[in-house]
């Protein structure tokens, strides 16, 4: 929230607490869900399961989805093409800004950018 405030937009933000296995809002809520730096968090394969299942549902018709993480990326692009989102690409993130980490990392992790969309109704 300081970051808000210190941005002038705290009064239009909202925090809520949840797991992400069951997020508590409704179906179709959001145009938009991200997802920085969870995935790995979550221990097993099926807890991201019904973390992928979890965005999808909360995602309205047209949404967008976007994750970045250093494992189980291409866990989730697997998982998304399962459930039947679209557009559904794994891209690594990198470059000149990554290299202090990629160094502190000793070259171990390679951060990815997973993006998809959820069907519009036809």
């Amino acid at each position: 929230m300081s970051n808000a405030e210190a941005e002038g937009v705290a009064a239009r933000i909202e925090v809520v607490e949840g797991d992400v296995r069951r997020l508590p809002f409704p179906e179709a809520a959001f145009d938009v869900v991200l997802s920085n730096f969870v995935v790995h968090e979550v221990d097993t394969q099926q807890d991201r399961e019904q973390m992928m299942s979890e965005m999808m549902r909360v995602l309205t018709p047209g949404g967008r989805l976007a994750l970045v993480d250093f494992i189980f990326t291409s866990e989730c692009v697997e998982i998304l093409r399962r459930l039947d989102m679209h557009n559904v690409r794994r891209t690594r993130v990198g470059g000149s800004s990554f290299l202090l980490g990629t160094i502190l990392m000793f070259g171990t992790f390679r951060i990815h950018l997973v993006t998809a969309s959820k069907a519009s109704p036809v």
